[in-house]
């Protein structure tokens, strides 16, 4: 009869805990140079950008409503193409970014943030291209 009991509960709250822990899989992530990270999830309409060192609390993180955000992707400018999601905090703004070079004779994806105050560019962090992991296109 344990048993039994054992295996209904368990078969119950397992699917519990695993879809919980789909919405904290990132759809997009990478460590900087610096050994941060960062990271783009979504859980339902909701999309939250982290940054920050791993096991510690985020130095930054932004939660907003797919309405909120600036999604573009397949974007063209000049010889470059992306993909990107855009979160406003205030004045700042934090661009999230794939770009390939579409004439280059090599076609590797560079992958980032562009960071913004208003019109003003203020930085751009790099990705290390061996952490990469999930897509921007994962937002659609």
């Amino acid at each position: 009869m344990m048993r039994i009991f054992f295996v209904l509960v368990f078969s119950i709250c397992f699917p519990l805990v695993v879809n919980g822990s789909e919405s904290h899989m990132p759809i997009f992530m990478c460590k900087t140079k610096n050994n941060k990270n960062i990271e783009v999830y979504r859980d339902g309409d909701m999309v939250t950008y982290s940054f920050g060192r791993s096991d510690y609390p985020p130095e930054l993180k932004l939660t907003r409503s797919m309405a909120d955000l600036e999604v573009a992707i397949g974007s063209v400018s000049g010889n470059e193409i992306s993909n990107s999601i855009t979160f406003s905090n205030g004045v700042y703004a934090y661009r999230v970014m794939t770009t390939i070079n579409k004439v280059s004779a090599t076609q590797e994806p560079r992958h980032g943030v562009l960071v913004k105050k208003k019109t003003k560019y203020l930085a751009y962090i790099d990705c290390v291209p061996e952490t990469v992991q999930g897509s921007l296109l994962d937002l659609e």
